[in-house]
């Protein structure tokens, strides 16, 4: 985890320090950590109404999804992919309710032993508390990969 990423950016109970709502830059570290720990919950970060877009998605993966229809996917994913998976953030900046990282999660490939990288940088925009659009913008022939 980089320094970016210290413990104190996400208070206990997704609430910022003090008890106010949490904002983006908090928002988008909590949904990277939910991410590299595959963890189910992370879906929860994301409104009712919110829209997620990949638009690198890999052929036959859908560029847009609603947010019901991500935590679908978060809950049909079975075991994830990768073991020993570690995150990178390399930069992270926030302004008013937008965030933004650039990161990279490594692990070993479960099927193969081989090690893995998936770099990528995502986008966010937040409204009390909960994610109402955010972007992904990944290596899409890791992405393909990471399929089989």
């Amino acid at each position: 985890m980089s320094r970016d990423m210290a413990a104190g950016d996400v208070a206990a109970g997704g609430l910022a320090a003090g008890g106010g709502v949490r904002g983006a830059r908090a928002t988008l570290v909590e949904l990277l950590q939910r991410a590299a720990a595959n963890d189910p919950a992370q879906g929860d970060l994301y409104a009712d109404d919110a829209i997620h877009e990949v638009p690198w998605a890999p052929a036959g993966k859908p560029m847009t999804m609603t947010a019901p229809m991500l935590r679908a996917a978060i809950s049909a994913a079975g075991d994830p992919p990768l073991q020993d998976q570690t995150l990178d953030v390399r930069s992270l900046i926030s302004e008013g309710d937008v965030a933004c990282a650039e990161y990279a999660m490594t692990g070993t490939l479960r099927r193969s032993g081989e090690q893995f990288q998936l770099s990528g940088v995502m986008v966010i925009r937040v409204r009390a508390g909960q994610i109402v659009h955010s972007r992904s913008y990944m290596d899409p022939q890791a992405l393909a990969s990471l399929a089989g």
